[in-house]
Formats: C-alpha cells, sequence, structure tokens
C-alpha cells in the first residue's frame, strides 16, 4: 500500500466479510473495531443499538434483569473481568468521583444509557457503567462475563451495519 494511503486513520482496519460475530470469537476485537453494531441478540432477543457503549450497557442490563445470571457476582468480581474496579459502580460512589474530579462525569451512564445529570431520580443505590472504552475493550468486557457464566458462542451475537 502506497505510504500516502496509510496516512489514512483505518487503513490497517480489518474489512469484515461476515456481518455477525459472537463476542468470544478469536477476532471479535478486530471485528469491531472501525464498524457499527446495529443489532444485539441474545437469547432469541434481538436488541437494535447504536453504539458499542450501547452494546455493553444492554447486554449487562438484560443479564441484571435475568434470573439466571447472578449479576452480584459480576460486581464483586469487577477487577477480575474488567480489569478494574469501578467499571459498574453505585451513584453514592460515582458521585464521589464525579465531586473529586468533575472530567469523569461523562464516563459513566445508567443501565438506561443516560448520563447521571440526564437521569431523574438518582438514589444512592443507582448502577452506573463505565463506557469511555474502545470497540475492542467492550468486546472484551463481554466475552469474560460470557466465559464467567459459561455461555455458548451463539448465546450472544452482535450484527454489524
Amino acid at each position: 500500500m502506497p505510504v500516502e494511503m496509510r496516512e489514512s486513520s483505518n487503513w490497517n482496519t480489518q474489512i469484515v466479510e461476515k456481518s455477525t460475530f459472537s463476542p468470544l470469537e478469536s477476532d471479535a476485537g478486530e471485528m469491531a473495531e472501525g464498524n457499527k453494531p446495529q443489532e444485539l441478540q441474545m437469547d432469541d432477543k434481538v436488541i437494535k443499538v447504536k453504539s458499542w457503549q450501547d452494546v455493553l450497557i444492554k447486554f449487562l442490563k438484560h443479564l441484571k434483569n435475568n434470573p439466571e445470571f447472578d449479576f452480584e457476582s459480576i460486581l464483586e468480581n469487577q477487577l477480575d473481568l474488567f480489569s478494574r474496579e469501578e467499571t459498574i459502580l453505585k451513584w453514592g460512589v460515582l458521585k464521589d468521583i464525579i465531586d473529586s474530579n468533575f472530567n469523569h462525569s461523562n464516563r459513566y451512564k445508567s443501565f438506561d444509557g443516560k448520563v447521571w445529570d440526564k437521569e431523574k431520580d438518582l438514589d444512592d443505590e443507582m448502577l452506573f457503567i463505565h463506557i469511555n472504552i474502545s470497540a475492542s475493550r467492550c468486546i472484551l468486557r463481554i466475552s469474560r462475563i460470557m466465559e464467567k457464566f459459561n455461555m455458548s458462542k451463539d448465546s450472544v451475537v452482535i450484527q454489524l451495519r
């Protein structure tokens, strides 16, 4: 490839041959980078999504609302699953983080996909998800949760645009 064409920011982004993939596939992170999601398919449900952070939020919301999954174990094992403690946290904790560094205020969204100042009824137990991540990091987080719950490859499928 000529050098001048490599200047483009996406010259080394994988061209996706197929439009669906599972987060458990070995190249899932590469497939996500530079592409946009359209649907999250879980348990025979098709959930429309607009962004990778939307995929993560709706995936977690599905698990949280499904009694088959021990969502509490995700909260208790965040360091192992996400390589950081404060990926999912309660408003009481997030409030302190924002007070000490306001720049973090837009890095977390509720399970309804809203930043804290767009939520109407904040209470200290309300959960927020860290969403300031790349597409590949989003896929990695989902795949680690799928592995923890022994979910099959075809139990979660992402459709690209």
